[in-house]
């Protein structure tokens, strides 16, 4: 970073940011959470009406840059510090998302040089993976 920017960085900086972002992931993440906001996902913001902006930024003061005002690198914190699944109204499933019905992976396993088994993986409407398994008997 130092080289390749022209600053001074150390280790330190590094680590200090990194700690702001995940503090201020986690107001993201806490607003989310609580009822009463929106998301608009091409200005990357959460909104809210007036009276409910009013009441929040006076009961939490470290909420308000981040209501009804775009979040910069919002798509960029996500990848380093956010979490692989959202909750509440930010939820989606992969019924959301469009996916192909017919995009099964297959994985053949090697077990100690019996024979090979070959894993499924089906996705189910709520996002989590079922494995089943092709069992063969010597």
């Amino acid at each position: 970073i130092s080289e390749r920017f022209q600053v001074q960085c150390d280790a330190k900086h590094v680590e200090n940011h990194l700690r702001t972002v995940k503090k201020q992931w986690q107001i993201i993440c806490k607003i989310q959470g609580e009822s009463g906001f929106g998301w608009d996902d091409d200005m990357k913001m959460i909104i809210c009406d007036r009276a409910t902006y009013d009441a929040i930024v006076m009961a939490h003061k470290k909420y308000e840059p981040f209501l009804n005002n775009s979040i910069d690198h919002y798509d960029e914190m996500a990848l380093v510090v956010g979490k692989d699944m959202s909750i509440g109204s930010f939820a989606r499933t992969f019924a959301d998302i469009d996916l192909d019905d017919g995009n099964q992976d297959s994985v053949p396993i090697d077990c100690d040089n019996e024979e090979t088994e070959e894993v499924k993986t089906k996705v189910s409407s709520f996002g989590t993976s079922k494995r089943k398994r092709k069992n063969h008997n010597p």
